[in-house]
């Protein structure tokens, strides 16, 4: 009698080892996740950005998802910043408002992508930004509001960004270095919108805000120091500052702030296994323009007021991610030791579930995987300026064309921009921002 054949499809698949299961599956998915390009048009908006051509870049930046789901917080940035150089406050403040949604939601997110993050790459994790990059937000934001000539709005933000580096100090640990706990550039401009007040409170409230700017400056600008003694003599002796002319300030954003690139180097774990720590670490982007001035014309009378650099922000930047160095290789070296530790657990149970060859080439995949998902995270904002300058005019009553002429090292001209035609009175106070050349 014939045995009943038996059913081919309800015979049980060999059951796969939990751990080299468990790894295959991370393998995979993590090496789809690092293989997939983001949906990132970063790198085409800093090129468009660079060329000055902000409307082109703009109509790309229709909805936060051309960055990517991770990097919802640096399309905001960076729509906020393209608006603000365009000349569009409004715009670059709404843009600004969402950025800083997300900055607060970056500190709230789940423990789960930290983790994830900890164990892949930091690509895992949303952006959450940089300390300088936070404060630069309400900075950016109070200038939009001056040059609308909201200065309650401005203030606001000028007080937000005095909060949000006490914030920041906050997040340091005991014997923790905070290289970023004061910004001489926000004191300076939240004097400049206290004294525009007119009232003896702005001023009283301008000369706190200079005094500290001062303190902060390694060499402070002259007009802070102009500034800041008359603000002295008012507080001392009760005189006024003159009230019949008017005062436009411009702020120039000149150069491209640094961008962070990948280093690493080559480390060995044992004699088949090879990894590679990584981190970023910041590339400077030199540019040609030294120096440059701010023109008034009135008929056949011309004004000019040279510039000075009121915050180098490419210096901050750096030194932020230097201050965090120790702990971003702390991090670099131990997410690697832990992938080593999951592989070799896993090919053991592999040699001894199918042998030594199957093993053998699970050690290779297993070591390629290490290296191949050990990314440092290289993301930022990319169309910020290295520097902005300040300069001011001082001019009667009137209507005057503005312009700014940007110079090279040899004071050779480079660009001359119109900022447009303005009606002054007197005691005025105007505001105007202008992105120069590279």
């Amino acid at each position: 009698m014939d045995r009943p054949k038996r059913n081919q499809k309800n015979r049980p698949a060999p059951e796969c080892p939990t751990l080299a299961k468990l790894f295959c599956i991370v393998v995979l998915a993590s090496t789809v996740s690092c293989a997939t390009p983001l949906r990132n048009i970063q790198p085409q908006i800093n090129s468009l950005a660079s060329a000055q051509r902000y409307e082109k870049a703009l109509a790309l930046l229709d909805n936060p998802s051309v960055y990517g789901a991770r990097n919802q917080l640096l399309f905001w940035l960076d729509k906020g910043l393209l608006a603000h150089y365009a000349g569009h406050p409004n715009d670059s403040i709404a843009a600004f408002t969402q950025a800083d949604k997300k900055f607060e939601e970056a500190y709230t997110r789940s423990m789960t992508q930290m983790a994830s993050s900890w164990a892949v790459n930091d690509y895992r994790e949303d952006y959450r930004g940089e300390d300088h990059e936070y404060i630069l937000v309400s900075l950016f934001q109070a200038l939009n509001f001056a040059s609308l000539g909201k200065l309650d709005e401005a203030l606001v933000e000028a007080r937000r960004a005095d909060a949000k580096l006490r914030q920041v100090g906050s997040r340091y640990k005991d014997g923790q270095k905070n290289v970023y706990s004061d910004d001489a550039f926000a004191h300076f401009l939240s004097g400049l919108l206290w004294q525009a007040t007119g009232t003896p409170e702005g001023f009283n409230d301008a000369y706190i805000a200079y005094s500290r700017a001062m303190a902060l400056y390694p060499s402070p600008p002259s007009l802070l120091k102009s500034h800041w003694e008359a603000m002295k003599k008012f507080m001392e002796k009760g005189a006024l500052p003159p009230s019949d002319l008017a005062e436009v300030y411009v702020f120039e954003y000149i150069g491209d702030g640094p961008i962070k690139v990948s280093a690493g180097l080559p480390v060995p774990l044992d004699g088949s296994h090879v990894t590679r720590i990584s981190f970023p670490a910041y590339a400077q982007r030199y540019g040609e323009v030294a120096s440059s001035l701010v023109a008034a014309t009135h008929g056949q009378q011309e004004y000019f007021k040279e510039t000075e650099v009121a915050e180098n922000i490419g210096d901050i930047a750096v030194q932020v991610l230097n201050a965090r160095r120790a702990w971003l290789l702390a991090r670099a070296g131990l997410r690697p030791g832990l992938k080593y530790a999951a592989a070799k657990a896993a090919e053991a149970e592999v040699a001894r579930n199918f042998g030594d060859v199957p093993a053998q080439i699970f050690n290779v995949l297993g070591n390629v995987y290490n290296l191949a998902t050990e990314e440092a995270d290289v993301r930022g904002w990319q169309t910020l300026p290295n520097d902005i300058r300040i300069g001011c005019l001082t001019l009667q009553p009137g209507t005057y064309e503005i312009m700014i002429e940007d110079f090279d090292a040899h004071q050779g001209l480079l660009e001359k921009r119109r900022l447009g035609t303005i009606t002054l009175k007197a005691g005025d106070k105007k505001f105007l921002v202008s992105r120069g050349g590279r």
